[in-house]
């Protein structure tokens, strides 16, 4: 966004100045997440080596999927991330005509435009979450029925972060299914500073 501002010419003369207004922006996407969110993931991807794929639920204006589709190149392994919109193909969600699409190409993200709680994209999100160790991150509408609905098929090793905790979601929202699926929190201590809680899958005994 350019705001108009008054400024004087070294002729002295009045002249009109353009002023942009910095927006939080990752790799040219408009941002959504607070900068220390991306540190937060990037020990979770440290201390979890084992995870095989990447899957995001949500993926809104695409800072976080291009995040993670670095992630992905770095350790070789898919990511997938789930929208039913194309807001991050939208050229006013982009800062140059190059865009996401090109970068989501050239990292291997697959896009899918899908409504994660219809029949078929309850399917094809579940099918990814079988046979291997992933990295689920819910972050699209309603989160805590995205918890409650995926992670009873997360594979032992697995971990799930969930964003917007604890206003969207909190404690009420999980303790049942952690505590039948006997999640284990991870750095706790840092889920209010980042907004997003965390849980491993215990490896089965």
């Amino acid at each position: 966004m350019l705001q108009k501002t008054m400024g004087r010419s070294f002729l002295g003369k009045i002249v009109m100045k353009k002023q942009r207004t910095m927006k939080q922006l990752f790799a040219g996407q408009e941002a959504q997440h607070i900068v220390s969110l991306y540190y937060y993931f990037s020990y979770i991807f440290l201390d979890h080596p084992h995870i095989a794929r990447i899957i995001e639920l949500g993926t809104s204006m695409g800072a976080m999927s291009l995040y993670l589709g670095l992630w992905g190149a770095r350790k070789s392994i898919p990511v997938h991330t789930f929208d039913q919109d194309d807001f991050v193909f939208k050229k006013e969600h982009n800062v140059d005509d190059i865009g996401a699409k090109s970068a989501f190409e050239k990292l291997g993200i697959i896009m899918h435009r899908r409504n994660i709680f219809a029949d078929k994209g309850q399917a094809v999100v579940k099918k990814l979450l079988k046979g291997k160790p992933v990295f689920l991150f819910c972050d699209n509408g309603d989160k805590a029925r995205e918890f409650n609905l995926f992670v009873p098929h997360l594979e032992p090793g697995s971990v799930v972060s969930v964003h917007d905790w604890p206003g969207e979601i909190g404690p009420r929202h999980v303790s049942a299914l952690v505590e039948e699926r006997g999640l284990v929190p991870w750095e706790k201590r840092w889920w209010i500073s980042v907004g997003t809680a965390t849980w491993t899958v215990p490896q089965a005994q």
